[in-house]
Formats: structure tokens, sequence, C-alpha cells
């Protein structure tokens, strides 16, 4: 099977120029450099929108200072991309981009101005910010002196959109309102002071919200009834026998909702937690990124194999994974990238 894959960089210590693309086959596990798309530095993250219905458009942020940029490319056939328009988002610093499953729109975080933009792809790939959600407060750290909106992340009905505020140590529900092109603020929940929410996954029944914090490295368990999340218990992302401290980034679920996996950066690992029937974590065990400091997780095509990005060796790394235990394996394929620090198969 042939796919492309996608990746974005995070350049904090280096300038790092262009979404970089590859075509990947699955079954003999090589990789092939397709190209450099877009002029732009620090692509930080990639979302593929659909609009009338079918997947037209790949959109990336542009994270650096003081002016974002979002960027939109029609994909070929062969992967490679045409750039079809470039925003750019004054007075901001972004960081995330989450494609909408159910309209021709994207929603995009900033760590910089706080901000949640609701995008607009309109059939020719021009975008427009539609609807902006302006955020408030800190929390106790010295890096928590602003608010600061890390992620965002669809619910599985796509009626609800979760935003991390790792500034101010919370989470903001927003309901999704498609023909008015507008969020409209539902619920903010409130972490432990100085835990810094990062990065989100719904399991796929839309029963649960599991959210992983970069300073306290948790990971966070919220039940959703009737759209309203409460919070369930919360568990270490990493392995908490390990002297050196952890600094959890990503996670993701598997498609049967029955696995959830963490990305720790300090210590290289893989967190690997069993979903229990009402939600709550059983620790499988905690395995080798295959590089490090990783920043980045996204399961692969199929159940056996899970894609780490690895910021400071320059990989994306493919990992054996088992789907009957869980467990991550050896690693199957690493694929040279600067910076990696999203990655996507389209």
């Amino acid at each position: 099977m042939n796919a492309h894959l996608y990746v974005g960089s995070w350049g904090f210590k280096a300038s790092v120029e262009g979404l970089q693309a590859f075509s990947l086959d699955t079954e003999t596990m090589t990789a092939e450099s397709i190209g450099r798309f877009g002029s732009v530095k620090a692509l930080s993250g990639t979302a593929m929108v659909r609009v009338g219905g079918e997947a037209a458009y790949i959109l990336a942020i542009e994270e650096t200072k003081p002016e974002g940029k979002i960027l939109s490319f029609r994909k070929q056939e062969d992967g490679t991309l045409i750039q079809t328009d470039e925003l750019e988002v004054s007075g901001t610093s972004l960081s995330y981009i989450e494609a909408d499953p159910f309209g021709p729109f994207a929603y995009v975080s900033s760590m910089g101005s706080g901000t949640v933009l609701m995008v607009k792809v309109d059939a020719d790939g021009k975008l427009r910010v539609v609807d902006t959600q302006v955020t408030a407060g800190h929390s106790i750290l010295p890096r928590q002196q602003r608010t600061a909106i890390h992620s965002v992340k669809f619910s599985p009905d796509g009626s609800l959109l979760a935003a991390c505020n790792l500034g101010s140590d919370e989470i903001l529900i927003y309901r999704v309102e498609r023909e008015s092109e507008k969020l409209v603020r539902k619920q903010v929940l409130f972490v432990d002071f100085g835990q810094g929410p990062r990065h989100m996954a719904f399991h796929p029944s839309g029963r649960f919200l599991y959210v992983t914090t970069e300073i306290g490295s948790r990971v966070l368990v919220y039940e959703i009834r009737d759209g309203v999340l409460t919070l369930l218990a919360q568990y270490p992302s990493g392995d908490p026998f390990r002297k050196e401290g952890m600094m959890a980034s990503d996670l993701v679920m598997d498609g049967e909702g029955k696995y959830l996996y963490t990305a720790n950066r300090n210590q290289n690992t893989i967190g690997v937690f069993k979903v229990l029937e009402g939600g709550y974590l059983v620790p499988v065990g905690f395995y080798d990124c295959g590089g490090e400091n990783p920043r980045g997780l996204l399961m692969g095509v199929d159940k056996h194999s899970i894609l780490c990005c690895n910021n400071d060796t320059d990989s994306v790394d493919i990992l054996a994974r088992d789907p009957e235990t869980g467990a991550v394996g050896e690693k199957r394929l690493s694929i040279s990238a600067e910076k990696p620090n999203t990655v996507r198969i389209f």
C-alpha cells in the first residue's frame, strides 16, 4: 500500500524551510522524499480539509513569531503540493491546526495570543478567518504568565471542539456552529495549577477525552455525558520509577479505543495504556521511542505500527505495534526529516 506522508517541523534551534513530503510504501517499509513545499519556516502542524465532500486541500501553519501564517496546498496524485493561499495572522504565534471532519473549516490555536481561529477554506483553496475566540488568564509558573492555547481537538461527532490552554491551566470546550460559522464557549475545565495542558485525544466512542499536561506530565481522563465533561482520573504520562523527569508531549489512541499512547520527551519513551470499559487506564509499559525528544505521534495506516517524530535526532520513526497487547516493538523504518514535530498521512 502506498501513502503520502507530510512532516511539519518545529525549528526552535534550527531554521527549517518548507513542508516535507514523502512517498511511503507500507508493504516494503520504504520511503522516498517527494520534496519540500512552501517557502515559510517552522511549519508546526498539518491538516487536510474537505471541500465539497472531497479531500482537496492540505493546510499547514507557520509558528514563527511575531506573525504566524496559514498555508493551503492542493494535493496532486503523486503527492506533490501546489500552494493556493497564504494567510498572515498578525500578533500571534501559531501552534496547532485541526481539520473539520464535517465542513470546509480548520481550527488553529495560538500560543502567542491565546486565540482559537475558525478558518474557512473556499472551493479555490483561499483562506478566511471567520471567527476568533479570545481567551484570558494565567497560572502560577513563570512560563504561565499569559494565556497560551497549545492545541485543539474535535469530538468524534464533530459537535465539540476542545482547546488546551497551557498558560492558564484550563481546557475550553466550544460548540461548533457551522451554519453561522461560529464557535460558542460551552464549558471551562480547570486543571491543577502548574500542570500545563498540552494535547488531547477523544475516545472513538465519544464518551471520554484524554489530555496530557506538559509541565506536570500527567494524563487526565474526562467522561463526557450530554456534552458536559467531568474529571474521572489522572495518571503519570511516563514511567514514574525512572529518575529523570518526564515532559509529556503528544498522545494518540488506536482506532478501536483499546490503547492510548503518550510521548515522553525527557525519558524518550512511548507510554502505553490499556483503556478499560469505564474510561480508566491501566499502564501496559513504557517503550523506547526510536530516537530523542519525541514531539508528535500518529497511528500507522494499519494496526501494526505507530509513527513518532523524534525532534532531536531528525527522524520520523515507524515502530512495530502489537494490536492485541498494545506493546510497541522494534523500529521498522526511520525516515530522515529535519526537526519533525507533526506527521500526517494523506
